[in-house]
């Protein structure tokens, strides 16, 4: 359970008052809530934490926020859910020519900076304007 790793020198039961017996302040709440939504999904609102007073009253927001919303689609996870067709190319592969053709231009600028003599700063700041 999420809270008993947080809080492994507390007990952490369905009664326990998140406020009085874990401390969870403010701050707490968003770095809770944050962690719940990237494990779970939920995402829980004020008027949610407003609600919440013991470890079962969490649960069950989390509970009912499962329920009553689309599973969440965590970015780090699975991108290609959330992109559309023209950005999900650029997760492709380049595929034998495109690559070669890069690591040619790449190898060239390498080149070009070594032979000026040049910082990559000042290489790309001369590139750029």
């Amino acid at each position: 359970m999420l809270l008993a790793e947080r809080y492994p020198d507390r007990r952490v039961a369905p009664e326990t008052s998140t406020q009085l017996d874990l401390n969870i302040d403010s701050l707490g709440w968003v770095n809770l809530t944050l962690e719940i939504g990237e494990k779970t999904g939920v995402e829980l609102d004020e008027e949610a934490i407003e609600r919440i007073d013991t470890v079962r009253d969490l649960l069950r927001e989390v509970a009912s926020g499962a329920s009553g919303t689309l599973h969440h689609v965590s970015p780090f996870e699975r991108p290609e859910e959330l992109l559309d067709d023209r950005q999900k190319r650029w997760l492709e592969p380049l595929g034998p020519e495109r690559s070669a053709m890069a690591r040619g231009m790449f190898a060239n600028l390498v080149l070009e900076q070594a032979v000026g003599n040049r910082t990559w700063e000042e290489f790309l700041a001369d590139r750029l304007s």
